[in-house]
């Protein structure tokens, strides 16, 4: 997950990738951090893609991740959850990456006056 700044506030940006293709196949954007905000980009990803029992679901140790809720899906969904170790953004390189490619090749260039 990402922050927008605009003259209203943040934007909360959480984007899944399927690191096969390397595309983000799903995301959700709201001004609030709160765990519906990815498990609504998660379950959007899973309908989309259907995966196969033991597909692997990456992601930090947010504690939007880490909520019953996005547990139960991803267990429901039959993936192995896999999370980066604390304090270490390399095991999350591959989002991190897309991170700072969205923010230096877009968001950095624009002002965004509103959330809307």
């Amino acid at each position: 997950m990402t922050y927008i700044h605009t003259g209203e506030g943040f934007l909360y940006l959480n984007p899944v990738m399927d690191l096969y293709g390397r595309r983000i196949i799903s995301y959700r954007v709201d001004d609030h951090m709160g765990h519906e905000l990815s498990l609504n980009a998660l379950k959007e990803a899973l309908a989309l893609r259907q995966p196969e029992e033991g597909w692997i679901h990456h992601s930090d140790r947010g504690s939007q991740y880490c909520s019953n809720a996005y547990i139960n899906t991803l267990r429901k969904a039959d993936a192995q959850i896999s999370m980066s170790q604390k304090a270490n953004p390399y095991d999350n390189a591959c989002m991190e990456s897309f991170f700072a490619s969205l923010k230096k090749e877009y968001l950095y260039k624009h002002v965004f006056a509103t959330k809307s």
